[in-house]
């Protein structure tokens, strides 16, 4: 991990510059740029080893945990850093490899100047994968974030920094967990896009497949709800509803079974992989599915029967089906 520096310092250099960044693969939020700099003597002299932080390496590899500790010890023994970003209208303008190099530029462009106030110029700057540039010397470095100590530095710091806007973005926009998966393309993301389409911080350039998404979705959807139907059938249930849809959500089935009026929410999946079908039911989709009920029970007249919400899995590699009853109230 310190090769790389160690013979910079032995060459006569001080001042090491890392860049590094997070974020470039998300289909939504910004990519953000971590430059840091720090004064590596200690590399070479004993008496400053314990400046030395123990642990950095690729943010990806670390713990949450591990990197918003390893964080706190970098502000504290780092020369000093910047962060700066680029939004998700500026990526898809002029696409996400300049949005990085711009934001990137930026960031060396702050932390020049902050160090400029302490009467240091970096000796060299570090970057990890891109060629950017600037009137210092710098040089480019495939996996440089887990080959150099300040550009492992740099990812961590980018790293805690965007996780804490991923909280602040799901806050902002429910429905989509942002800060489950970080604006990544997961199945969990996917489907909230599908049902609840972009929101503005998402990166329209990134959304290609969507409309494809959707029909692999119906398709599949369609399919499952063929198979629940057939399921409640089978097992006395009366289906006198499908795809009941109104302003405030919609209703997969809807069937009647003794006293009991039952609405269906139909969850099918491949296998489990992603999470449990009925997982996806969180109380956003609960509350939506119990207003479109609502109106249906009392618009129907059916005040007699006793509401009941199911919630029906399909994983079709293995044609396994799970019926919760009385899953939500």
């Amino acid at each position: 991990m310190f090769d790389i520096e160690r013979d910079l310092i032995l060459e006569g250099k001080r001042y090491i510059v890392g860049i590094d960044e997070v974020g470039r693969g998300p289909l939504a939020g910004d990519v953000i740029v971590c430059a840091v700099c720090f004064d590596l003597r200690c590399l070479i002299d004993e008496d400053l080893k314990e400046d030395l932080i123990d642990g950095i390496k690729d943010s990806k590899k670390l713990s949450d945990k591990k990197r918003r500790e390893l964080a706190g010890k970098i502000k504290e023994k780092a020369i000093g850093f910047s962060i700066a970003g680029a939004p998700p209208r500026v990526i898809d303008k002029v696409n996400i490899l300049q949005a990085t190099i711009m934001s990137m530029e930026k960031a060396l462009e702050d932390l020049t100047k902050k160090l400029k106030e302490k009467n240091i110029v970096p000796d060299m700057v570090l970057v990890d994968s891109v060629k950017i540039k600037s009137s210092l010397p710098c040089t480019s470095l495939n996996k440089g974030d887990d080959l150099c100590y300040t550009v492992g530095a740099a990812s961590i710091l980018a790293k805690v920094y965007r996780d804490n806007l991923c909280k602040e973005w799901e806050e902002k926009y429910p429905g989509y967990e942002f800060s489950k998966h970080k604006g990544y393309g997961t199945k969990t993301h996917r489907e909230a896009l599908i049902n609840l389409g972009p929101c503005e911080i998402h990166r329209t350039s990134f959304l290609k497949n969507l409309q494809k998404w959707k029909d692999q979705s119906k398709i599949i959807g369609d399919q499952g709800e063929n198979k629940a139907l057939e399921y409640l059938e089978k097992n006395g249930y009366k289906i006198i509803g499908r795809n009941y849809k109104v302003y405030s959500g919609e209703i997969d089935l809807i069937a009647r079974k003794d006293h009991y009026l039952v609405f269906v929410e139909v969850k099918s999946r491949k296998d489990d992989s992603y999470g449990y079908g009925y997982e996806a039911v969180d109380k956003n989709k609960q509350k939506k599915i119990k207003m479109a009920a609502e109106i249906y029970y009392h618009s129907n007249g059916l005040e007699n029967l006793q509401p009941r919400f199911d919630v029906i899995e399909i994983y079709t590699d293995k044609e396994i089906i799970n019926h919760y009853e009385d899953a939500f109230w």
